[in-house]
């Protein structure tokens, strides 16, 4: 036998190619039970047969295979997991997650609490404070702005003033910062007591949750923030002052809160400990709140740590922070949001010793809105040191005044999986588009979609004038000669699909309540009804204004008759019977003429007396008017005319005026007349005491006045003493009585359908019942009338309605008619970046709203050579949208809502002035692609009512007025999606709907201050500008009136689906294909793509989809392609009523023409 046979056989269990001989036949890929215990099988009966045969499952020997089978199963199973674990695209557990993220540098995001300022409403002190009349203000609860005390701001200075620092009296902040466009400066209070956070409770989605009044002060990076706890510390106040007046929501002082609970763990380092690492005991630790300090036994406060981010190749060891600070720590997240607290070796960062005290706070981990009565008024107290060295209780009443919506919950895993890699390759700076799109996801997770886009770059020169023309950063005034105007009857619908789970007053509530708030309801109101005109000319019979106090925005005062105070209301007999509160009156100022060439015993401009006159001529005065006479005088020895009086002024008359004077035996004189009008003004009605007449003296007559001395009735405006009335508007109510809700909700209990008019004679809402309702083929606005109104013969005759509610069997639809003003420019203008909300003027102290001015030198309508007089303001409402859905910037929606947002015009009358009965013709031009709707210039009239040539005004009132030089700066347009705007319109969708309560997107302030933090990552050459995104919805009665349409479905036949299964589906596919993942700011739709997408999920199921509009005006066809504009995503507004189920496709179904 040869050496090498004798040796393997020896060591046949150490030689490799018998172990390999033995598992050669092995299956080493069965990882599974059956698997494993087929192969085990397998293997024994082709290498063993003789020993082992007994395969019966009773066997003890398969009972001994099972058995390791399912334990190689179970290793299998684990050691794959452990390995997915291992990795990040295969890994689930928050834990494993979390741990490669921070091997990446990615600090995943926990929640981020709701936060904010409460204003402080009033104050009250035990301190004996006295006002400037040496009373005592003690025990007394001072209003930071109270209409009933004048005095109630300068009393409140006062008692401020005793509780801060002695250092920093109002006026000498310890910190000032312009933040927001808003001037802040901080005021440190001498709180005696060693408070650090004011415990309230609040409401979160219905349940009370813990907030807490916080420490807020100026940090580095210009924003507010928490101080670090220290009990010793002095308690902050926060000013502000946006110059909007003392009661703007954003002047006055506050203070800061948080949600959550304020707390801390203390540790001992008895030893010192490189690279310590401390695992705070707690969970649901928010993002912004954790702090480190060292302590003395009594808990005093000896050091505070800084924090150092936690980035690739950034801890506590390394990093930029300077060299001589050295107590560094960093902070890592661990599952369930706890948090370890690590710090550094002792060479490049101090090593902890003594009682380390980790103060943090835990917070909800949701995203939800704190609407501002959810806070309500809070009280909280502390006791000071004044002044005079004593202690007193000083008691603060704060209130939520604006809705806070910067809270969310923590970064889900797959947000940490997608986001970690990506933020990797950024290195913790921003250089490209890409770090500008990816880096921000570190700062905050409330951004659900974000794009960044270089807008603008360095090298521009400076010596051009840095202005914005689309308006979005710089107040804009242009001025132009080719501007339009036109109106047109639209019907707005809403619906509320059934069944709901909505009750009958939360249907009224929800979908009629606010209906007849709408801006273009009022209009609809003031084009149709006709003003009560009243007699001003006479000094006997006039109504005239007796004022007794002003301000900017209102007058008091009382009526008066030849001297004598007047009634006013229901229970007068004249004219003054329709005078209410609400009711708009036109004033017209002395001397009360309209028209006129002026008063009696003026003279009139002679230009040329003329030659030859021996008698005296008679002067005829020519024109639209009547009554003006006037008498000449003549010099003998010259002949000439040498003057003209005027003996009567006339009435009526427009410029030009022609003064003809004849006779006397001369010629050639020439005499000049002008007529003018006395300046007429619109106010409303705001309240009125006694009906007007007041208090009584003692003699029991009427004073005109209120028992505090302010005039009985008070105004809008200022209107000028002895003005007199010369129309009245009845009051047109924006709000439902409690009597009307009930008549109406009536008949949603009924199930019946049923319409709304307005009886302006009552200044009432009332109900049409179904039978008496003018039908649904009269439903256009130009067919409204009040020939039948109230008329109950059940002839379906009343067609007086405003709001018309049908009932189906599956849905409410709610149906408005209102006014829509359009005005465009032909060329010259274009209507970017609108803004519908009041802004105030920081010079004028008055507020300001993006305006159209119709200049005054306008002629008036029907081709009168003569001019308006007075300018006409239109305010701007929202964007224009083409019937594509397009919104159209050569144009924009207006209405005659007053400046005062108050719901009521300044001037009710405004476009019938403007436009009278002029009307216009549109046509359509193509730009850039687009079709437009534009006036057609050629055409001298047409058939809708309207007005071109104008000259105007556009004045554009940015949001935020702050221009970046671009010479020295790339500007980064970042356009963001956050989480809770996308939360709160998708909830507004499902619930409210109204447009009254449409969520409004974050302000480009509030984004900035969200990622404050990375001014520090930029570019150092590059200048960010936070843009919102918004939603722009399409379909559904929530979008434009022009993007409204329903889908027509043809199913297979043979299909086994209902046509509600088969509707399910399809809206579940349009769902699916408008993910906001799938689409980017400003993205066409096209809606070849929507029916190819929802064909391949519906295969064997439906044969056919299109899209029809339901606008009155549109036809198949229009809406196949929509563009939205540059911050806009698409938003679906579909429900199983917008689907229909057709059999074939028709033109009655398509609407391939339009009626």
């Amino acid at each position: 036998m040869a050496q090498s046979t004798r040796q393997r056989n020896l060591f046949a269990a150490e030689d490799f190619t018998v172990v390999y001989d033995s598992f050669k036949q092995a299956n080493f890929k069965a990882y599974d039970y059956d698997n494993i215990r087929s192969a085990m099988v397998d293997y024994l009966r082709d290498n063993y047969p003789e020993n082992f045969n007994d395969w019966i499952s009773s066997s003890e020997f398969v009972a001994l295979i099972e058995l390791i089978a399912f334990m190689g199963h179970n290793i299998a199973f684990r050691t794959d997991l452990a390995s997915r674990e291992n990795f990040l695209s295969t890994a689930e557990r928050r834990a494993s997650v979390l741990r490669i993220a921070d091997f990446l540098g990615y600090k995943p995001t926990r929640a981020l609490p709701a936060r904010g300022l409460l204003k402080i409403n009033s104050i009250k002190t035990t301190q004996n404070v006295f006002d400037i009349n040496g009373e005592s203000l003690k025990n007394q609860e001072i209003d930071f702005n109270s209409d009933q005390d004048p005095d109630s701001y300068q009393n409140f200075l006062l008692v401020l003033n005793e509780i801060v620092d002695s250092t920093n009296k109002f006026g000498k902040p310890k910190a000032s910062q312009d933040i927001a466009g808003i001037k802040t400066e901080v005021y440190g209070t001498s709180i005696s007591e060693d408070k650090i956070t004011f415990p309230f409770r609040g409401t979160v989605n219905g349940v009370a949750e813990d907030f807490e009044v916080v420490n807020y002060y100026i940090g580095e990076d210009k924003v507010l923030e928490e101080l670090s706890p220290n009990p010793g510390s002095s308690f902050n106040l926060i000013y502000r002052n946006d110059n909007q007046g003392l009661g703007s929501n954003n002047t006055g002082f506050f203070v800061g809160f948080k949600q959550g609970q304020l707390k801390f763990s203390d540790y001992t380092a008895d030893s010192a400990i490189s690279n310590l690492s401390l695992n705070v005991p707690s969970t649901n630790i928010n993002e912004l709140d954790l702090w480190v300090q060292n302590i003395d036994n009594a808990g005093d406060v000896l050091q505070n740590w800084t924090k150092v981010d936690t980035t690739f190749g950034v801890n506590a060891i390394f990093n930029s922070i300077q060299n001589r600070v050295r107590s560094l720590y960093a902070q890592r997240t661990l599952d369930n949001d706890s948090v370890s607290v690590e710090f550094g070796d002792g060479v490049f960062a101090d090593i902890p010793r003594g009682i380390l005290r980790i103060w943090y706070r835990e917070s909800l981990n949701e995203s939800y809105t704190l609407n501002t009565d959810d806070i309500g008024t809070i009280q909280f107290n502390y006791s000071y040191t004044a002044s005079d060295g004593n202690e007193y209780q000083a008691v603060f009443s704060a209130q939520l005044m604006e809705p806070v919506a910067n809270a969310s919950q923590r970064e889900s895993v797959q947000s940490v999986k997608t986001n970690s890699g990506r933020v990797f390759a950024a290195q913790d700076r921003m250089v490209t588009a890409e770090d500008y799109s990816i880096y921000p996801l570190t700062v905050s997770n409330n951004v659900r979609k974000i794009k960044s886009v270089n807008r603008t770059h360095s090298g521009h020169s400076r010596f051009i004038d840095i202005n914005d023309p689309t308006a979005q950063y710089q107040n804009v005034n242009m001025i132009s000669e080719d501007g339009y105007i036109y109106s047109e009857g639209v019907l707005n619908r809403i619906s509320c699909s059934l069944p709901t789970t909505l009750t009958d007053d939360q249907i009224f509530d929800t979908y009629i309540n606010e209906l007849i708030q709408n801006p273009e309801t009022i209009n609809f109101y003031y084009e149709n009804f006709t003003p009560i005109s009243i007699g001003f000319t006479s000094n006997t019979a006039s109504f005239n204004w007796n004022q007794v106090s002003k301000t900017t925005n209102e007058s008091s005062g009382y009526f008066t008759r030849n001297g004598v105070i007047e009634r006013t209301g229901p229970a007068n007999s004249n004219a003054l019977k329709d005078v209410k509160i609400g009711s708009i009156l036109e004033f017209i100022e002395s001397p009360y003429n309209d028209g006129s060439i002026g008063n009696v015993g003026d003279q009139l401009t002679v230009a040329n007396g003329g030659t030859g006159y021996t008698s005296t001529p008679t002067v005829t005065i020519l024109g639209t008017g009547t009554g003006a006479q006037a008498q000449a005088q003549i010099d003998a020895n010259s002949g000439t005319v040498t003057s003209v009086q005027i003996v009567n002024g006339g009435l009526g008359y427009t410029n030009p005026v022609v003064v003809q004077i004849t006779g006397g035996g001369g010629q050639d004189a020439v005499a000049l007349a002008t007529a003018t009008s006395a300046e007429a003004e619109w106010a409303r009605v705001v309240s009125m005491n006694e009906e007007g007449l007041g208090i009584d003296d003692i003699t029991g007559s009427p004073t005109g006045r209120d028992s505090k001395g302010k005039g009985a009735i008070v105004l809008s405006k200022p209107i000028p003493n002895n003005a007199r009335i010369k129309a009245i508007f009845q009051p047109y109510n924006t709000k439902f009585t409690t009597s009307e809700k009930s008549a109406a909700k009536a008949q949603i209990a009924l199930k019946n359908s049923f319409g709304l008019r307005f009886d302006n004679e009552q200044s009432m809402w009332r109900v049409i019942l179904g039978n008496d309702l003018a039908p649904e083929s009269t439903n256009n606005p130009v067919n409204w009338n009040t020939t039948y109104a109230g008329n109950s013969t059940s002839q379906n005759l009343d067609n007086s309605w405003i709001v018309r509610v049908n009932y189906t069997a599956d849905k409410w639809e709610m149906i408005t008619r209102r006014f829509r003003i359009v005005f465009g420019s032909d060329k010259a203008v274009r209507f970017y970046n609108q803004n519908n909300k009041i802004k105030f003027n920081q010079e004028t102290n008055k507020p300001e709203r993006d305006e159209i001015k119709l200049f005054k030198t306008n002629s008036r309508s029907g081709n009168s050579p003569y001019s308006l007089g007075k300018d006409v303001k239109l305010y701007a409402y929202k964007y224009y949208a083409e019937p594509d859905g397009y919104s159209d910037d050569h144009k924009i929606i207006a209405t005659i809502s007053d400046l005062n947002n108050d719901l009521y015009p300044d001037n009710p009358l405004a476009y019938r002035d403007l436009v009278g009965v002029d009307t216009v013709a549109l046509t359509t031009t193509t730009e850039e692609g687009f079709e437009y709707t534009v006036v057609d210039q050629t055409a001298n009239n047409g058939n809708i009512s309207g007005r071109k040539d104008l000259s105007f005004q556009w004045k554009r009132v940015a949001n935020s007025e702050q221009r970046i030089d671009p010479s020295i700066s790339n500007i980064i347009d970042t356009f963001v999606l956050t989480d809770t705007y996308d939360l709160l319109y998708r909830n507004w969708l499902t619930r409210d709907r109204l447009e009254d309560t449409e969520p409004k997107t974050p302000t480009s302030d509030e984004l900035k201050e969200q990622f404050a933090t990375l001014d520090n990552k930029r570019s150092i050459s590059d200048s960010i500008i936070y843009r919102s995104a918004r939603y722009k919805v399409l379909f559904g009665d929530a979008a434009d009136e022009e993007l409204q349409a329903k889908f027509r479905v043809v199913k297979i036949k043979g299909t086994t689906l209902t046509d509600t299964e088969i509707k399910n589906r399809v809206l579940t596919s349009i769902d699916e294909f408008f993910n906001v993942d799938n689409w980017d700011f400003g993205e066409t739709f096209y809606f070849t793509e929507l029916a190819a997408y929802v064909h391949n999920e519906n295969l064997g199921i439906i044969s056919s989809i299109v899209i029809v509009p339901t606008q009155q005006n549109s036809a198949f066809g229009t809406l196949f392609q929509v563009t939205p504009n540059s911050d806009e995503l698409f938003i679906p507004d579909v429900n199983l009523t917008s689907i229909d189920i057709v059999n074939n496709f028709t033109g009655v179904n398509l609407r391939t023409s339009i009626a």
